[in-house]
C-alpha cells in the first residue's frame, strides 16, 4: 500500500493539469487502500461549485453545490467520515480536501464498518500530497497570466521590457520591441543571453558591463531594488547604430528568485537632434567668434576707403551668411520625415558637380559609372550629402576629383576620391567622436552635413585616406528597403 501511496504521490508532482490531479487522486486512493469507489471534484468559482474531474463510480457522479454534505466538507477543509454522497453510488467513506481546489471522496460502493473507517484516515497524506500538486499548478496559471498580461503592455508599447538575471545568465521575458532595437530574433536571446551584450556597440560594451558588475555588487551588499539607468549604442547586424536608453530595477519574484527588471528605449533620433544642437552651438559660436574678431579688426583700420580690407570683411560676411544656410538646411532636411521620392542617381551627381563653385581652382572632374542609376529616396538628403562630399572634394583637391557610381543589390555605392594632402586627423577624430570637443573644432559644418545626411539616408559612410582621400557613399534604394 504505502509504495502504490508514493508511487502516485510523485507523479502528482509532475502533472501537467488539475484533470491529471485528480484522475491520479482517484486511481492511487483506490488502489493503495483497496477501496471500490473513488471521485474528485474540482472547486468552479465562476459557478460556485464543484464539478466532477475522475471518478470510479458508475454512472458518472453530479456537482455538489452550496447545501450539500460534501460542499460543506470543502469549506470546512477537514477529513470528515460520511455514510453516503449525494448524486453518487458511494455509500461509506472519507472526505479528502484538497485545500482550495477541491475535494475527493473515497469509499465503498456499500456500507463499511468502522474499522474500515479507520483504514482510511492514512489517505490524509494523499490529500496532503494532491494539494500541493494543485497548489502548484495554480501558481504555474497565475504566472502565466501574469506573463500574458506583460505580453500584452510589451507588444503595445515601443520599448523593450525584459527580465533577466543580474548577471545577464538567463534571459526570463523580452518583449518583441527588442528585435526591432537590436536587429535580432527573441528566440536567439533566450537560447543564448550573452547576444545582448553582443549586440552591443563595442566602444559601449565595457560601460554596459560595468553598470552589470555594479549591480551585482550592489545585491552583494543588500542593496536590493536600487534604480538604474544608462545609454548606450547598439550595433545591428546590419550594421545600423541605435541609441538605447535603459532604465530598470532588481526585483524578486515569487520563487524567491532575484531578477533585473527593465525597459530600453530607441532614442535614436534624440540623441541626432542633441549632436546637431551641440554642433551647432560649439561650431557657429566658435566661428563667428573668430569670424567677427576678424571684422573687428579690419574695421579697426578703415579710416579711409581701403578695398584690400573691404574685401576681406566682405568674404568674411559671405561665410558666417554661408555657414548658417548650411546649418538651415541640415536642420530642414534632418528635423522631417523621409520623403521618397525616385531619382537617376548619375543625373544628380551632375547637376551637384556644376553647381558646386571651384573658384579658380582649375580642379578637373572625371566621372564614371553607368549612363543613369535610378532610384528611390529623399531627394533633399540625398542632393545635401552629395553637395558636401563634392565640395570637401574641390576643397581638397591638387587637380582632380574622381566620382564613381556603381550599383549595388540593395542601391548604389558613390565613390569621390581627390588627389589632395587629405582630410586633417582632427576632422575625421571629431567627426567618428560624434560632438565637437571644446579644444577640437572642425572647420564648418561641411562633413557633419555629410554624416548626418548618410544618416538619414540609411546610408553607410566610410573615409579613406593617404594619397588623397576617397568618400565612400552605400546609398540604399528604399524602394528595395520598402519590398
Amino acid at each position: 500500500m504505502i509504495e502504490r501511496l508514493l508511487d502516485g504521490t510523485a507523479t502528482m508532482q509532475t502533472a501537467r493539469t488539475a484533470e491529471a490531479v485528480a484522475e491520479l487522486v482517484v486511481e492511487t486512493a483506490t488502489e493503495a487502500f483497496g477501496l471500490q469507489s473513488g471521485i474528485c471534484w474540482l472547486y468552479d468559482p465562476d459557478a460556485d461549485r464543484l464539478e466532477p474531474a475522475a471518478a470510479t463510480a458508475d454512472p458518472e457522479p453530479g456537482a455538489l453545490s452550496p447545501g450539500d454534505d460534501g460542499y460543506d466538507a470543502f469549506v470546512e477543509g477537514s477529513l470528515g467520515r460520511f455514510a453516503g454522497v449525494e448524486s453518487a453510488p458511494v455509500m461509506a467513506g472519507l472526505w479528502l480536501p484538497l485545500g482550495d481546489h477541491g475535494i475527493a471522496a473515497v469509499g465503498e460502493d456499500r456500507g463499511g464498518d468502522d474499522e474500515r473507517h479507520e483504514q482510511l484516515s492514512t489517505a490524509r497524506l494523499l490529500a496532503e500530497h494532491a494539494t500541493r500538486a494543485l497548489d502548484r499548478l495554480a501558481r504555474e496559471r497565475d504566472r502565466r497570466e501574469r506573463e500574458q498580461h506583460l505580453r500584452v503592455i510589451a507588444e503595445h508599447i515601443d520599448e523593450s521590457v525584459y527580465l533577466v538575471t543580474p548577471d545577464y545568465s538567463e534571459v526570463l521575458y523580452v518583449g518583441p520591441a527588442y528585435e526591432e532595437i537590436w536587429g535580432r530574433r527573441t528566440d536567439e536571446l533566450y537560447e543564448n543571453p550573452l547576444l545582448y551584450l553582443e549586440g552591443i556597440d563595442p566602444r559601449d560594451r565595457e560601460k554596459v558591463r560595468a553598470g552589470t558588475e555594479m549591480i551585482m555588487e550592489d545585491l552583494e551588499r543588500g542593496a536590493f531594488g536600487k534604480e538604474y539607468w544608462i545609454e548606450f549604442r547598439v550595433r545591428r547586424p546590419d550594421g545600423e547604430i541605435r541609441w538605447v536608453y535603459s532604465s530598470g530595477t532588481t526585483a524578486e519574484l515569487p520563487d524567491g528568485k532575484t531578477v533585473f527588471v527593465a525597459s530600453a528605449k530607441d532614442i535614436t533620433e534624440r540623441k541626432r537632434h542633441e549632436q546637431r544642437l551641440e554642433v551647432f552651438n560649439r561650431v557657429l559660436r566658435h566661428n563667428l567668434r573668430n569670424q567677427l574678431d576678424v571684422i573687428r579688426s579690419h574695421a579697426e583700420v578703415l579710416t579711409a576707403v581701403d578695398d584690400e580690407h573691404a574685401g576681406e570683411i566682405l568674404a568674411t560676411v559671405d561665410s558666417l551668411a554661408a555657414m548658417g544656410d548650411r546649418a538651415r538646411t541640415i536642420d530642414r532636411f534632418m528635423s522631417r520625415e523621409l520623403r521618397e521620392t525616385e531619382v537617376d542617381l548619375v543625373r544628380l551627381i551632375q547637376e551637384t558637380v556644376t553647381a558646386v563653385d571651384r573658384g579658380d581652382t582649375g580642379v578637373d572632374v572625371a566621372l564614371e559609372g553607368p549612363a543613369e542609376a535610378p532610384l528611390v529616396s529623399d531627394r533633399a538628403a540625398l542632393e545635401a550629402t552629395l553637395e558636401s562630399a563634392v565640395e570637401n572634394a574641390f576643397a581638397y583637391a591638387d587637380s582632380t576629383v574622381e566620382v564613381t557610381v556603381a550599383e549595388s543589390p540593395h542601391g548604389a555605392t558613390i565613390a569621390i576620391a581627390d588627389d589632395g594632402p587629405g582630410i586633417p586627423e582632427e576632422e575625421l577624430t571629431s567627426l567618428d567622436a560624434g560632438t565637437e570637443r571644446p579644444l577640437q573644432h572642425g572647420r564648418g559644418l561641411g562633413l557633419w552635413q555629410l554624416k548626418w545626411g548618410v544618416e538619414k539616408l540609411g546610408g553607410e559612410l566610410e573615409f579613406e585616406t593617404g594619397d588623397g582621400t576617397t568618400v565612400r557613399i552605400a546609398v540604399p534604394d528604399l524602394a528595395a528597403s520598402d519590398g
